[in-house]
């Protein structure tokens, strides 16, 4: 289970000591439960357990949120 911490005057979500822009959302991740969270450098929530995307890309190809868009939210 990763650590979430957050600085909700900065909008600061710190998980395991990656810090992205952000907020711990009252959703939860359908596959265990966990709060979702969402980031804004993608304009997309995902979960830091599963460290997965809840949200399919967007099917625009001028997009540049999700043509940079790494495939999974915290790296390998």
């Amino acid at each position: 289970m990763a650590v979430i911490r957050m600085e909700p005057q900065d909008n600061l979500v710190i998980i395991d000591g990656f810090r992205l822009e952000g907020w711990v959302d009252q959703g939860v991740c359908e596959a265990c439960g966990e709060p979702r969270v969402y980031y804004v450098a993608y304009d997309a929530f995902f979960c830091a357990t599963c460290n997965r995307w809840l949200e399919f890309r967007c099917e625009d190809p001028g997009c540049d949120l999700c043509a940079c868009r790494p495939a999974r939210p915290l790296g390998t």
